[in-house]
């Protein structure tokens, strides 16, 4: 999948009506041309004021798309790319935010459509980052986003 700052946005969505639970609706007339929304894909979202973002159809009814967008990952990782050591990797310059990139600290990983909440098991002098995804999906995981290192 194209990452959503390259590609055109499939539907046109309001981000300022985005819920706690990352949904927002939209109508299926707010889509570009010749795409079709089908529950259980992927479209990339956008609107005027914020960059584009991946969300997944979650329904498709009376003219209406409910969309789960996916989180913002704090380090774009390719989750099947592993090392010697067993783990994912990655450069830390990938980061948005390097600051947020810690040994023991939860971030939400991924790349395309996937994500994963992974705690940052390094970050070596050459700047190379070493993270273990948790398993199951990034909503089991949201309480642990919030603080800085794990405790475990």
């Amino acid at each position: 999948m194209q990452d959503a700052t390259e590609a055109p946005v499939d539907l046109a969505v309001d981000f300022m009506d985005l819920t706690d639970d990352r949904r927002l609706v939209t109508r299926t007339s707010d889509a570009r041309a010749g795409f079709h929304p089908v529950v259980g894909s992927y479209a990339i979202v956008g609107d005027q004021d914020a960059e584009p973002r991946i969300a997944r159809i979650v329904e498709v009814d009376e003219g209406a798309v409910v969309l789960e967008v996916l989180p913002e990952v704090d380090l774009p990782v390719d989750l099947n790319t592993m090392d010697e050591t067993g783990m994912p990797w990655t450069f830390l310059h990938q980061a948005p935010d390097p600051s947020r990139i810690t040994p023991g600290r939860h971030i939400v990983v991924g790349s395309g459509a996937v994500r994963a909440v992974a705690v940052v098991a390094d970050v070596t002098a050459e700047g190379i980052v070493h993270v273990q995804p948790l398993a199951g999906p990034v909503e089991d995981h949201l309480h642990l986003l919030a603080g800085g290192p794990s405790d475990g």
